[in-house]
């Protein structure tokens, strides 16, 4: 039965490679050479429009993006707990591992929802507002979390975190581009994702090392609970929806 299953799971990778190789062929990812171009600007097949906004240098050089980086890496710390320690904290508290699974299953349907119709709302409401929210509705789940015993206080929190977190994906590229522009969004998004890469490396094993220590979640998710409001007062600094950030001047 061994074999055969991992037979049957070898045969499915190799079918979803095949597709996806497929469908990466298909793609064009030079809209320029049929005249279409960001925004809805017009222009000649071929001939993108310049694209404006700073260059990374111009932008390391700026406030706004180390307030930004700041924000998300604080935010990261907290925000990585769940993917780690959801499935042990419901152990913990007596439910199968087939429950667990299913939690982090809710995280993932409520993170496409979020995604999609938290990202568009962002775009109404204001995007900085949009990342401070969602910043709050996590730090008020943590709080949830860590009076939840129950399966279905744990399912809600699940699929309400879920939602927060993909608001808070589909809202941060978005953003940076409307401070720093187009121009070189690629290698900013890139460079502010380090920051991400920060928190989820740290957030899951300082969560460990403390409930090592203390033998219980409380403290660990408390922690995320003042590292996500942190995260969530920095982005208030950040300048207001819609401004398009200038590069710092250079020293005489």
């Amino acid at each position: 039965m061994h074999s055969a299953g991992a037979a049957r799971s070898a045969a499915l990778g190799a079918f979803v490679l095949m597709v996806g190789v497929a469908a990466a062929a298909l793609l064009d990812n030079d809209p320029a050479r049929h005249g279409l171009h960001p925004d809805g600007a017009a222009g000649e097949p071929g001939r993108a429009p310049p694209k404006s906004g700073l260059t990374l240098h111009e932008t390391l050089r700026t406030r706004a993006f180390w307030v930004f980086y700041g924000s998300l890496t604080l935010c990261t710390i907290g925000q990585a707990m769940p993917f780690a320690h959801l499935v042990p904290y419901a152990l913990d508290h007596g439910h199968a591992k087939e429950f667990g699974a299913l939690l982090i299953g809710l995280v993932g349907v409520g993170s496409v929802f979020g995604r999609f119709v938290l990202g568009g709302f962002g775009d109404r409401v204001g995007r900085r507002e949009m990342l401070t929210g969602v910043y709050g509705a996590m730090a008020a789940l943590f709080v949830v979390w860590a009076m939840s015993e129950s399966a279905w206080l744990l399912a809600a929190f699940a699929l309400l975190y879920g939602v927060s977190y993909g608001g808070f994906v589909g809202t941060c590229p978005p953003l940076a581009t409307d401070y720093f522009g187009p121009k070189a969004i690629s290698g900013i998004v890139g460079v502010l994702y380090t920051g991400a890469g920060i928190g989820y490396l740290l957030g899951p094993l300082a969560a460990g090392a403390t409930y090592d220590l203390r033998q219980s979640y409380t403290a660990p998710i408390m922690g995320a609970v003042v590292l996500l409001g942190a995260a969530a007062a920095l982005s208030r600094a950040l300048p207001p929806s819609g401004t398009r950030v200038q590069p710092a001047a250079r020293p005489a």
